[in-house]
């Protein structure tokens, strides 16, 4: 449930980020807070939708001429959300685990299951 609300309100800050259609260093700073602020990130969002949204900030900052000190901002601005990226990554995988040994859990008990009732069907 937790992982819904947080995807929805993720979802949100895109269709809000959309709309501005502002300045890509300002994109990168509000994907930057997301990873800092994020508790628990999917999967998708953390290897699609933010590196999706990272990467048409880069193009759209690179696609036009730019001053020096517009450079600098963006370039910080990349710095602090790669490092925020890096850090968010150890969030994801321990998550992503986590449900592996979830999985893995379920899938020793149905097996168990399985197996113990086949074996009262051929008494």
């Amino acid at each position: 449930m937790k992982k819904l609300v947080f995807s929805f309100f993720a979802l949100m800050a895109c269709f809000v980020l959309a709309s501005c259609g502002g300045n890509p260093t300002d994109t990168l700073k509000d994907l930057t807070k997301e990873l800092k602020d994020a508790d628990d990130m999917s999967w998708e969002d953390y290897h699609y939708s933010i590196p999706m949204k990272a990467l048409e900030a880069q193009i759209e900052f690179y696609s036009s001429e730019r001053t020096e000190d517009e450079e600098k901002d963006f370039n910080e601005a990349y710095n602090d959300y790669s490092k925020a990226y890096r850090k968010a990554s150890d969030n994801v995988e321990k998550d992503k685990k986590k449900e592996k040994e979830e999985l893995q859990e379920k899938l020793e008990k149905a097996q168990k299951e399985y197996f113990e009732k086949k074996k009262d069907s051929k008494k």
